[in-house]
């Protein structure tokens, strides 16, 4: 996950300092949190083969998972913010015993960038609504394990589209400080995983997708590079 956040931070450190520059404030903010995943189609195959299979290892349901990110922007001097995050999504599904087990790493990460509006500038304790648009791609994997060989690991892939809407807001606990905090809505799916050998499919043939879409919550810091005037 750092060698993912890693390079948001980087570009944090370079934005605020360009935008202070034109007269425009940079920011930088990390966050975590969590969300419910619409994942019905993935777990419509999960209760059948636990309903197919009921002496064998059971395959808990994907309905949730906790998410770690990063984002960058400037706030103009009209209030809009622009900027570009990344989200790391996790999901994971696994079963076994005494002789082995299946376990579907499906986490996931998004790239999206957004337009934010604040109802008061940046530096001062208010609310913020916003849009974001991006695509998530699936970068997991398919893990066999036995008590007699080393694990097996076969990567999961695929993408999609990404949306969301979200409000939230800064609580500012200095110039340079604030808490950062926001909900919304996230649709993201991938209509197809794909293995090196091929993509998942039904019973009946169709793809299998991953959905994360589902409403969502972010807590984190946020940073400028120089103090508030």
């Amino acid at each position: 996950m750092l060698k993912r956040i890693l390079p948001v931070v980087l570009v944090g450190m370079l934005i605020p300092l360009s935008a202070h520059a034109l007269g425009e404030v940079g920011w930088l903010v990390l966050n975590s949190g969590g969300g419910t995943y619409s994942m019905k189609q993935l777990n419509d195959e999960i209760e059948a083969y636990n309903t197919s299979n009921p002496g064998s290892p059971q395959f808990p349901k994907v309905d949730q998972g906790a998410s770690w990110g990063g984002a960058v922007g400037f706030e103009m001097s009209n209030r809009w913010s622009f900027g570009f995050g990344l989200d790391r999504l996790y999901a994971d599904t696994k079963a076994s015993d005494s002789s082995g087990g299946l376990e579907y790493n499906l986490n996931a990460n998004c790239w999206r960038a957004f337009g934010e509006y604040g109802f008061r500038p940046i530096g001062t304790t208010a609310v913020r609504i916003g849009l974001g648009a991006g695509m998530i791609g699936e970068s997991g994997k398919l893990i066999q394990t036995s008590p007699s060989s080393a694990p097996l690991e076969d990567k999961i892939g695929g993408s999609g589209p990404l949306f969301e809407g979200y409000a939230g807001g800064d609580l500012w606990l200095t110039k340079l400080f604030a808490i950062d905090g926001g909900a919304g809505y996230r649709y993201a799916k991938v209509p197809k995983m794909k293995t090196a050998t091929g993509v998942f499919v039904t019973g009946n043939g169709d793809p299998v997708g991953v959905d994360f879409s589902g409403p969502y919550l972010r807590l984190g810091v946020k940073l400028v590079a120089k103090g508030i005037e």
